[in-house]
């Protein structure tokens, strides 16, 4: 060792002794660092959960409406947004959250017909109306991106007067043949004799019973089946009793096995929406560690969200539907008309927690859907909060679709919808009148 690093080190030991207190000091200061930094890393990597729980908003001003000479469709959006900046404070404060969530690009599709014999076929696909017909050259497209969830939606009002083959027989028939066909040897009719139950037994009530998926999702997995045979027959009373059903296991679940917290309620109706089984039921899983697929992803948009502008996802989507005219508000729960549908006429149904409102305005929303639309197939996905109510920023929320026509073979999902965009006809401006039309109708 040198006498140069000899100094140095018997200085440096000579330093620490004389000075314990700043020694201490500087000790319980890299303590505190560390504290401070480890709990803003906990913070900022937990999974579930913030401090800006959500609330349903007071309805916001309509700030996009309809004028003298122009309908508020999809296809004008992007013409009615550049008014909605120009207007008042709040209606421009709406307009830049708006922004947060959405980019709204317009574009145009040429093309030439050089053929007469195909002009004449398309023109007569199109009703012979001129109007329509001209549009075909040039066709406006609407694409609107979510930033967060980062689902993005084609439109093209044009894609909805395109050919489509002809079912043999129509939609009711073909319904009514099947739930008849399939009700002698239907399994869930019979479910103590062809249906599994959990070791725990069954759960029952006046309309609904509990199964056992004999081929399970998960390990928390469990049928809710009617105790109706047909698909689309079932009072409200009927209806909400499944729910009743579903909740009613899910707190039996998540008391047996306290670390299965995240639910999620799905319905398919007809085989054309996905239901393996004619007969009424419902899939609910239970898990643990996250939601599944989609519901994890909107999760995880919220609490980007939040991060960004310190404000609840949820509660801010709300308020910019209100200004766009497209919410109907039903007592403690709001439906939006999404302008990234999944597939055709997607409602959302939002409250801050499941109760009767909430699947009211479902049950108003499927009725549109088969009585008034005369759609019959759909699917739903519904996410509640937490069960252990560790999600305050997390509503219970309600994802529904439309499938098509229901004795249709060619499927409504394909490549475009699975690993790309996706790509609808229906207007959610006309599915808002639909949905308040249901609610005056219904609500009695």
């Amino acid at each position: 060792m040198t006498p140069s690093s000899c100094e140095f080190t018997g200085s440096t030991m000579t330093f620490f002794r004389n000075n314990k207190r700043f020694l201490r000091l500087l000790l319980v200061l890299l303590f505190i660092v560390t504290v401070v930094w480890f709990t803003w890393t906990l913070i900022r990597i937990k999974p579930f959960g913030s401090t800006v729980t959500f609330h349903m908003p007071i309805t916001t001003k309509l700030c996009v409406s309809e004028t003298a000479d122009s309908e508020l469709t999809l296809a004008t959006l992007h013409s009615f947004l550049f008014l909605w900046k120009t207007k008042d404070v709040p209606c421009r404060r709406s307009y830049q959250t708006f922004n947060r969530f959405y980019s709204v690009v317009q574009t145009h599709g040429e093309i030439l017909i050089e053929s007469e014999k195909f002009r004449e076929k398309v023109r007569h696909w199109l009703g012979d109306n001129e109007t329509l017909f001209k549009q075909v050259f040039s066709q406006n497209i609407t694409a609107i991106y979510n930033h967060y969830t980062h689902e993005e939606t084609l439109f093209n009002a044009l894609r909805s007067k395109r050919p489509v083959s002809q079912p043999e027989v129509s939609d009711l028939d073909y319904i009514e043949d099947i739930q008849g066909k399939t009700k002698a040897d239907c399994d869930f009719c019979r479910y103590k004799e062809y249906t599994a139950h959990d070791l725990s037994g069954r759960l029952e009530n006046r309309h609904a019973v509990t199964a056992a998926n004999t081929f399970r999702y998960d390990r928390m997995h469990q049928l809710i089946l009617s105790r109706g045979h047909h698909p689309l027959q079932w009072s409200k009373e009927q209806f909400m009793a499944m729910f009743e059903l579903a909740h009613q296991w899910l707190l039996q679940s998540y008391k047996s096995e306290p670390s299965y917290i995240y639910p999620l309620i799905m319905w398919d109706v007809l085989p054309h929406g996905g239901a393996s089984q004619v007969h009424p039921h419902l899939q609910v899983v239970l898990k643990s560690h996250r939601y599944p697929g989609n519901a994890e992803s909107w999760r995880l948009a919220a609490q980007e969200y939040m991060r960004e502008h310190n404000s609840n996802y949820f509660t801010d989507l709300i308020s910019v539907y209100d200004s766009l005219g497209l919410s109907v508000r039903y007592k403690s729960s709001v439906a939006i008309a999404t302008l990234t549908p999944k597939k055709d006429n997607e409602i959302v149904i939002i409250c801050k927690d499941a109760l009767l409102d909430f699947y009211s305005l479902l049950y108003y929303v499927i009725r549109a859907y088969v009585d008034d639309m005369k759609i019959y197939p759909f699917s739903m996905a519904l996410t509640l909060p937490a069960m252990d109510q560790s999600t305050p920023d997390m509503p219970a929320f309600i994802r529904i679709i439309t499938r098509g026509t229901a004795s249709e073979i060619r499927s409504d999902i394909s490549s475009l919808e699975l690993f790309s965009f996706n790509n609808v006809a229906s207007d959610p401006y006309k599915l808002v009148r639909q949905i308040k039309a249901s609610i005056r109708k219904r609500d009695v």
